[in-house]
């Protein structure tokens, strides 16, 4: 497919070659304007296939178009068209004539005959003669038009840019002989001189338009788009037709820099492109080129004296060449080089052609390396905002979110589809959502910064309305005129959260500590009072025929006030105690039906129903089944306290992604507002000793989880317990 596709590019090139060198001979030829038109109207239609050219030059004082010249194929409809053109005359601007002339750029109509006659006015004429494309080129002179050239076709036709190209070389080229035709006239007076020069002009000539041509070519080929390896083939192909060379090569410095690979050429055996390598230092002429910074050439390689000649040129009979660097002398990509297998002396101009060539592919290579790094930094810092742990959130300078990145949409809830275009104060609670605005005018205005280049904890908004701690981290963009500002922030709910409960723990080992010394400094004198009391009790048995009602009734009281004394001393010391869990794989519904099983009777006896729901498929949990036993147990009973007069406990189960939840609801009297049930010691009961939801919440945190309450007075509280699943 390769070889096809450069042997098209030859023919290609070869045909179009072949129309410059023969327009170039019979203009050179032609005696005035007259006969040097009417020759291009006949070589273009030729070369094209078209039916009818037109020459239109300028009247003496430039007002207006009229027609020089015409050539058409023997048809009567075209010669009447041609007697119609003989009587127009066209002014600056109006019909094809007028504005190629006006313009001085190519116009093209695929059908002339269906064109509006006010901006074609040889449309209705063209209609009768079957015309239908129709292309319009101006012949110039630097920025004065001499000639404009049009040409018909009796069949429609798209658009054809690499003829219009074509068609637009052949008119510069026309206009560049007809000046230097003009020069020739003042060289009239010495005719030996005008001969030499004329002789020489064109020899130049020929080489230079094409030279010229090939390398706008390669550019315009080079902006196309086209892959890399496919224009250095291309070009490989035009640089030999152009130098008229057997061999061209274009060859790439490897990454060690001790040799270049042959990546493209034409010339070479079969299987050497994409293969072949010659050394990078003095044992060839492009190492040689490379080390030297400037352009090699050889006129013999078999008496070469600055280096040897490397492999690939002897094993293919190369005799002279020419050779020069592509890329920047200090980061060269490699070299371009022309050879023949005859001795062939190089000019300057081939020299300047071959560096303008290397020019456009260092300028395309460049290009390409420079967006490939673009690329690949734009990936790289993608990946690394999308997979970041902090949310980054980017705004323009109206507030408007223009970048939303995965963790911003974990950490806020909305997704980046939803969030974008819309203020970035929709993230943020008062007063600061209703400032921001401000805030953004005032620094533009004065660039006095509050916020950038510092972190702060601020409050944010989720989606669902929840307001949390961040830290947030502001930079200003100057690069970018559409993303202006970038924010980086963290969630910190569970740091605070971790922080608070640290603070909670430290408290309550405190408290706990002062429990354990005053329960140590109680527990004897109780113990001893207790067993006074039992033997009291007993001796007064023994006499009951001598008791007095009073002294009865004051011994029980005793008794019942040291046992509760106890039992408060009891819990003091679970306070204070460093607990031991144990942890069982168990189910939710089991362990709440072993916590409140003894005390249903109690609670039927109250007038409380128990209600229970649990779906089926919920996951099994590890936990330490007696304590957590213990957390249901002692919610569940101060909920059956909290409704004197009978009402509904009801226990709930659910899971979320990564937890267990337990709802425990009631409907007491609730609890009041402003208060920390949690605190050690304090409690709403009469004979309460505020230390139950205390150690409540401390196994509750033992397992990682954490425990809140909602409560509306008169309605009944609810308790919800997180606890995550293993």
């Amino acid at each position: 497919m390769a070889e096809i596709a450069q042997n098209a590019t030859q023919r290609c090139v070869g045909e179009e070659f072949e129309l410059l060198l023969t327009l170039f001979r019979c203009v050179i030829e032609a005696k005035d304007l007259l006969s040097a038109c009417r020759a291009t109207l006949q070589i273009v239609c030729d070369f094209a296939g078209w039916d009818l050219g037109l020459a239109w030059i300028p009247s003496p004082g430039e007002k207006e178009l009229t027609l020089l010249t015409s050539w058409h194929r023997g048809n009567p409809e075209l010669a009447e068209f041609v007697r119609v053109c003989q009587g127009r005359s066209f002014s600056p601007d109006v019909g094809m004539p007028g504005r190629v002339w006006s313009r001085r750029k190519p116009e093209w109509s695929s059908n002339l005959a269906a064109e509006p006659s006010d901006l074609f006015p040889l449309a209705p004429f063209a209609a009768r003669a079957g015309i239908k494309a129709v292309l319009g080129v101006p012949v110039l002179d630097g920025e004065r038009v001499l000639a404009v050239l049009l040409f018909y076709l009796l069949e429609l036709r798209e658009k054809d840019t690499r003829l219009i190209q074509v068609v637009s070389e052949v008119a510069a080229q026309l206009g560049f002989v007809l000046h230097h035709k003009h020069t020739e006239a003042g060289l009239q007076k010495n005719e030996a001189l005008l001969r030499q020069a004329h002789e020489e002009l064109e020899s130049r000539l020929q080489v230079r338009v094409l030279q010229q041509a090939i390398v706008a070519r390669i550019g315009q080929r080079a902006l196309s788009g086209i892959e890399l390896s496919a224009l250095m083939e291309e070009t490989t192909v035009l640089v030999a037709q152009t130098l008229r060379v057997g061999f061209c090569k274009i060859l790439e410095l490897l990454p060690d820099g001790n040799a270049l690979l042959l990546r493209s050429g034409v010339g070479w055996k079969e299987g050497l492109v994409g293969q072949a390598t010659v050394d990078a230092g003095t044992k060839s002429q492009a190492g040689y080129t490379l080390l030297s910074n400037e352009p090699v050439i050889i006129k013999d390689l078999r008496t070469e004296e600055r280096f040897s000649g490397p492999p690939l040129l002897r094993e293919h009979g190369v005799v002279s060449g020419l050779s020069v660097i592509i890329g920047r002398k200090d980061r060269p990509f490699g070299v371009l080089g022309a050879h023949t297998a005859k001795a062939r002396t190089f000019t300057e101009d081939d020299v300047h052609f071959l560096e303008a060539v290397a020019n456009v592919l260092s300028q395309v290579i460049d290009n390409r390396r420079s967006l490939d790094e673009i690329r690949r930094s734009a990936n790289w810092l993608e990946r690394l905002i999308d997979t970041g742990q902090d949310a980054v959130v980017s705004i323009d300078r109206r507030g408007c979110i223009v970048l939303f990145n995965a963790a911003a949409e974990r950490v806020f809830g909305y997704s980046a589809r939803e969030i974008a275009g819309r203020k970035v104060n929709d993230l943020m609670d008062e007063p600061y959502a209703s400032e921001h605005d401000h805030y953004i005018e005032r620094y533009e205005k004065t660039g006095e910064a509050r916020a950038i280049g510092r972190i702060r904890t601020v409050t944010a908004r989720r989606k669902n309305g929840e307001l949390f701690p961040i830290e947030l981290s502001v930079t200003e963009i100057e690069a970018d005129d559409d993303v202006h500002y970038a924010a980086f922030i963290r969630d910190i709910s569970e740091k605070e959260r971790l922080h608070a409960q640290l603070v909670e723990n430290e408290r309550l080992v405190a408290i706990g500590t002062t429990a354990a010394k005053i329960g140590h400094e109680l527990a004897n004198p109780l113990n001893g009072m207790s067993l006074t009391i039992q033997l009291l009790e007993q001796r007064l048995r023994k006499q009951s025929n001598l008791l007095d009602t009073q002294i009865t009734s004051t011994v029980n009281r005793l008794h019942t006030e040291v046992s509760r004394l106890s039992a408060l001393l009891e819990q003091f010391r679970s306070l204070s105690r460093r607990e031991k869990f144990k942890f069982q794989r168990t189910t939710l519904t089991a362990l709440v039906g072993e916590a409140i099983e003894i005390e249903m009777p109690r609670y039927a006896e109250l007038g409380i129903q128990v209600e229970c729901s649990f779906p089926s498929n919920l996951p099994t949990i590890i936990v330490d089944i007696d304590k957590m036993k213990q957390v249901i147990f002692n919610l569940t009973k101060n909920a059956a306290e909290a409704m004197a007069g009978g009402g509904k406990i009801s226990i709930k189960g659910s899971a979320s992604e990564n937890s267990i939840v337990l709802e425990i609801s009631d409907t007491g009297t609730g609890i009041p507002p402003g208060i920390d049930i949690f605190e050690p010691f304090f409690t709403t009961k009469p004979q309460g000793t505020g230390i139950g939801l205390s150690v409540v919440q401390q196994i509750v945190s033992a397992h990682g989880g954490s425990i809140s309450y909602s409560s509306e007075h008169g309605k009944g509280t609810t308790f919800v317990i997180t606890l995550p699943q293993k």
